[in-house]
């Protein structure tokens, strides 16, 4: 299946006078916005355009000279877009301009926008999304309880550039940048609206229906597509049920479906799907009742001290969270936990609904389930490991040998008693058992090699998982498990046993660590894919009954 890029190139050559514009040239515009055109598209009021072709080949000729720091925190869509653009008849004449991108911390704003002129005479009004900035992720979660900064910038903006003449307009944007366009449409003159054609919300959040002048958004619910892949979080945030909503398929899975460019396109259209998936309405009933329960004061003292606490390790952009290393993270967790009494409440909110949510798991289905159980004994052992490196690997090995033991004076003494009792038994048994009772006394006796026995118990572990993994990635047709499940878990888990063997003589403390915490993500992801799946089931039975 195709997405935007797939769709320029074999759509591409088809002008908008042979067909005219659909909800795929949409996310096509509304993804451009992400590109850093700064210094290429000329800026509001200068009354000046460039092409796509053009500004193809000054954006491609300036890559030398780009900001690093400025390019990771644009880092959403590939740049590939530009050049397919450029390369297609149906946008390479396309015109940009009054292109707009402001960062401001005072204003706690993150906000970017460019107009765009096609050759059917129309413009379309593209705003940028969130970047990967902490600030623009701030304003995300500023949106539930007050107007923020970049909503007025975007309504200032579309007044700006509408000009007085008889041209029509689409007014779109991806994430943020869908609810910027909503507001921006809603609360503009009169004389604006009535020149604009359509309204796209590719995914982003609505408006909280308890602001002031939520009930706007009637003037535009005719003309407001909202387009929605099937685990949409963001986009079902506060979300008006008067407004079209389509549901679209994707190539990612969970929250990686927001991506623009995973959407899945068929011909000039997205593949449509009937409904969410189960797994994304229990997560988005969870936030709901978060929502209701936690009130505008609350939710403002709760964002004010989480991006302080975010901004306390040190990082800028959101990509920079997991670079912080364990300081970064304590420094986060401190922050957080000196913060606000109200945030703490918010806190203990969220937490309740997540185990309101959990109460559609049948727990006792739930506890019988193998998946269950053993992602559960799988991270148990990892974080049996976690602890003193040396203490498991003896435990684990004497565990073993005692049980062979055990099992060797069990059997025998069962063997005695049928030889006393004249029932027929294989004549080598009692060599057999007594055979495994001398080996397990010895060692036990000896006690050194039991590190060795657990490196080798752990290499048939891993390298039987391999083979399950990679029977299993053969079989599937699901390509989404077995490019990111299957195949990762079978090559992990084929070094980790090959290593387990080489190193069987030694401990390697690294190589323990690294190995526990795999065995704990590993369980921990059974046992949410185990809980999810029983939630799922317990969802599908509701609606079963209900219809």
């Amino acid at each position: 299946m195709g997405n935007i890029l797939s769709y320029l190139r074999w759509r591409g050559d088809i002008s908008l006078k042979e067909r005219p514009f659909n909800e795929v040239d949409n996310l096509v515009l509304a993804a451009l916005s992400y590109l850093d055109l700064e210094g290429i598209v000329p800026g509001i009021g200068q009354g000046k355009c460039i092409t796509v072709e053009e500004a193809c080949d000054s954006y491609f000729k300036n890559q030398k000279e780009v900001d690093i720091e400025r390019l990771k925190r644009l880092s959403i869509v590939d740049n590939a877009l530009l050049k397919e653009m450029a390369q297609s008849e149906r946008f390479k004449h396309a015109k940009l301009s009054n292109f707009v991108d402001i960062m401001d911390e005072a204003k706690l704003m993150q906000f970017s926008a460019l107009l765009i002129e096609l050759d059917d005479g129309t413009f379309y009004v593209a705003y940028r999304g969130t970047d990967n900035s902490i600030l623009g992720w701030r304003e995300d979660f500023t949106i539930s309880f007050q107007t923020v900064s970049a909503q007025l910038s975007a309504l200032a903006y579309l007044e700006t550039v509408v000009a007085p003449n008889q041209k029509m307009y689409r007014v779109g944007g991806h994430s943020k940048g869908g609810n910027l366009a909503m507001y921006a449409s809603m609360m503009c003159a009169d004389s604006v609206r009535e020149r604009i054609l359509e309204i796209y919300n590719n995914d982003g959040p609505g408006f909280c229906k308890d602001l002031p002048w939520a009930t706007n958004i009637e003037k535009i619910q005719d003309r407001t597509v909202q387009i929605v892949p099937e685990f949409s979080v963001i986009g079902m945030l506060f979300t008006a049920t008067e407004t079209s909503s389509n549901i679209i398929g994707s190539c990612a899975t969970g929250l990686m479906q927001h991506h623009p460019m995973t959407w899945e396109v068929e011909g000039s259209a997205f593949v449509r799907k009937s409904d969410l998936i189960n797994r994304c309405k229990l997560i988005n009933e969870m936030i709901d009742n978060w929502i209701e329960n936690v009130d505008f004061e609350q939710r403002k003292t709760f964002t004010s001290d989480l991006f302080d606490a975010l901004g306390a390790g040190g990082a800028n952009l959101v990509t920079d969270l997991p670079n912080g290393g364990v300081d970064g993270f304590e420094s986060i967790l401190f922050a957080l936990g000196s913060s606000d009494v109200k945030t703490k409440a918010a806190i203990s909110i969220f937490f309740k609904s997540v185990i309101a949510g959990c109460r559609k798991i049948d727990i006792v289905a739930l506890l019988k389930s193998k998946t269950m159980i053993k992602g559960a004994c799988v991270a148990l052992l990892g974080l049996f490991f976690m602890q003193n490196p040396e203490f498991p690997f003896r435990i684990l090995g004497s565990l073993f040998f005692f049980s062979i033991f055990s099992f060797s004076v069990f059997k025998y003494v069962r063997h005695l008693k049928k030889v006393k009792n004249n029932v027929p038994v294989w004549k080598h048994t009692s060599k057999l058992y007594l055979l495994l009772l001398g080996l397990s006394s010895i060692i036990l006796l000896k006690g050194n090699t039991f590190s060795v026995s657990t490196h080798m118990l752990l290499s048939f572990g891993f390298l039987v998982n391999a083979y399950l993994n990679f029977n299993q990635y053969l079989k599937t047709t699901n390509m989404k498990s077995k490019k990111w499940v299957l195949l990762p878990n079978s090559v992990i888990s084929l070094l980790l046993g090959i290593v387990s063997w080489v190193t069987a003589n030694h401990i390697e403390t690294i190589f323990i660590y690294f190995m526990a915490t795999y065995l704990i993500l590993s369980g921990v992801a059974e046992m949410i894919d185990s809980m999810y799946e029983n939630a799922q089931n317990r969802l599908q039975k509701e609606h079963r009954l209900r219809s």
